[in-house]
């Protein structure tokens, strides 16, 4: 018995150290760059901490979450001391860290409300289509793909030339047109949407290679029983590539909402929205916005700040990848080929 538990213990013991061998390396990038980084973060969102000058930094609580969450309004502040008005009131103004956090985050979520169906259904009847073995359908498949390995950058540079706000942009000589693409919100949402389009081809070899896994027999059956080309693609395609759907809508969600590469290169998150100058530029992003943050001058004391931003959007965007996990669990038990790992290795 005993030299039978030895035997167990040292086969166990060999099979985990050839698997630590090949995941160390990754539980190292995952501590360092991540785990490491994603704590500190958290310290350092219930601090006001000033990277520039480390004695100016102190403990503040919540009060960076209120701050962009629920403060529409600070007190306006001189020589440290708040300002009376004239009706002995504080005077305020308008927290433009509020405004920024929430309304970039309303025109993320409308953005990605209107790209994430364009991204799956497009590629899903590209898919279909390819899948009739048209002539010459490799090259298609391949024109369709190859967009998507591009930078967004050398796309967006490209994209600005065409769309051009001047007489002399590609568009705009090309029909005579006079359209200020990129200075008006509905135009530079719809350019950004199109460049953003160009990152279709992932999706579409999800979607292809699933629809390849449906049997053909179903579409036979289906036949059989009277079914049309409609009933068919309810009944036997969306059920049979209901994982590679999934799979493509979280990930394009999630995505999108940390779209930044786009709007960056395009509009630098303009146009700015003169009739309400607290409100961001109508193409910033919340991740334009911590960048914006990131990047401006004068702002080492807003660390803090910046962090709680990251930690709620960050829990935000967790919640949709939690979310994927809830919907694509089977049904009897997610445990279940684990269970049966486990009870084949102990019969041995």
């Amino acid at each position: 018995m005993e030299a039978h538990l030895k035997e167990k213990i040292a086969y166990y013991a060999k099979g985990y150290a050839v698997a630590m061998a090949f995941i160390l390396p990754f539980l190292l990038c995952f501590l360092i760059f991540f785990l490491i980084p994603f704590l500190s973060g958290i310290n350092m969102s219930f601090y006001h901490y000033n990277i520039a000058d480390p004695s100016d930094t102190y403990f503040v609580g919540l009060d960076n979450y209120s701050y962009f969450l629920f403060t529409p309004e600070i007190p306006v502040v001189i020589g440290g001391e708040p300002v009376i008005g004239a009706d002995g009131n504080v005077m305020t103004v308008a927290n433009t860290a509020f405004y920024s956090f929430w309304f970039s985050l309303l025109y993320t979520f409308l953005f990605a409300l209107l790209i994430v169906p364009v991204s799956i259904f497009l590629p899903l009847f590209l898919a279909s289509l390819l899948k009739k073995r048209p002539y010459g359908y490799r090259i298609f498949r391949s024109l369709i793909f190859v967009p998507s390995i591009f930078a967004v950058s050398a796309t967006g540079a490209a994209f600005v030339y065409i769309f051009s706000n001047s007489d002399d942009g590609f568009v705009n000589s090309l029909f005579g047109t006079h359209v200020e693409w990129l200075n008006t919100p509905i135009s530079a949402w719809f350019v950004i949407f199109l460049l953003c389009l160009y990152g279709i081809g992932s999706n579409f070899i999800i979607l292809a290679a699933g629809l390849e896994n449906v049997p053909k027999s179903l579409y036979e059956s289906a036949l059989i029983d009277g079914a049309n080309s409609f009933q068919r693609l309810i009944y036997v395609t969306l059920p049979g590539i209901k994982y590679q759907l999934s799979l493509c809508f979280f990930t394009t969600l999630i995505g999108y909402m940390n779209l930044y590469g786009q709007n960056r290169v395009l509009t630098m998150g303009g146009p700015s929205d003169f009739a309400n100058p607290e409100r961001p530029g109508v193409t910033h992003t919340v991740i334009y916005v911590i960048q914006d943050y990131l990047t401006g001058s004068g702002k080492f004391s807003l660390m803090g700040r910046i962090s709680a931003i990251c930690i709620v959007f960050g829990i935000f965007v967790g919640a949709l990848a939690s979310l994927r996990l809830l919907i694509d669990r089977e049904k009897k038990g997610g445990n279940r080929h684990a269970n049966e790992f486990k009870e084949y290795f102990a019969k041995r």
